[in-house]
């Protein structure tokens, strides 16, 4: 009589880790063919487009294996669940194994501009209100590895207002203060350069 195939695999679930948005990472699963005829897998699909698989379709004599790789390129961040089915010609024509992975910001340590080089955070307090000389405001800023940096506050008009930092500085926390004398109430903005890459955040100036 016929002999029908019999699909097998060496996982039902696969755990892909954390990968940066934009990067992929594989993983195989191993198919054997535990039937009696032979298997033709026609489509392996999946569940959302963070999940692809390659090949995604062959024939796989009884008795014989075969090592499949499956991708995981995340399109968001955060834990994301899905499955790849398998669409064949076994007694159970679909079948699925489970998918998980976790997507990332893009970082990279080595990238200009990077989140992890420095950060600017905001000032406080904001707005900034008070006697004009007498009250100064508090500018966090953090960076990660040597760098010349400068701190400096812009009118919104573009006006450079100040210079509060200007040197090579090491890794670390820092806290620069701005007070501002005899300056008009308004929105100014304060940039942060380390070698070359900015951030900016907007100071509001209330007197």
């Amino acid at each position: 009589g016929e002999g029908t195939p019999e699909i097998r695999f060496s996982s039902r679930r696969v755990s892909f880790g954390t990968v940066e948005i934009g990067k992929r990472r594989d993983t195989t699963v191993t198919i054997t063919n535990v039937g009696t005829d032979t298997l033709k897998v026609v489509e392996i699909r999946g569940s959302q487009s963070d999940f692809s698989a390659r090949p995604a379709a062959f024939t796989l004599p009884p008795g014989d294996s075969f090592v499949d790789t499956l991708s995981f390129h995340p399109t968001g961040t955060g834990s994301i669940a899905g499955y790849f089915t398998f669409a064949s010609n076994a007694l159970v024509p679909l079948d699925t194994i489970y998918a998980e992975g976790t997507g990332s910001p893009p970082v990279s340590v080595d990238e200009p501009g990077s989140a992890r080089m420095f950060s600017l955070g905001q000032n406080y307090p904001n707005p900034l209100t008070g006697n004009a000389g007498t009250t100064y405001t508090a500018i966090p800023f953090e960076i990660a590895r040597q760098g010349a940096v400068e701190l400096t506050i812009y009118s919104g008009m573009g006006k450079k207002v100040a210079t509060l930092v200007h040197e090579t500085l090491d890794p670390g926390r820092y806290i620069a203060r701005w007070a501002p004398d005899r300056t008009a109430a308004g929105i100014y903005f304060c940039r942060l350069t380390v070698n070359g890459v900015s951030k900016i955040i907007s100071i509001v100036l209330d007197h």
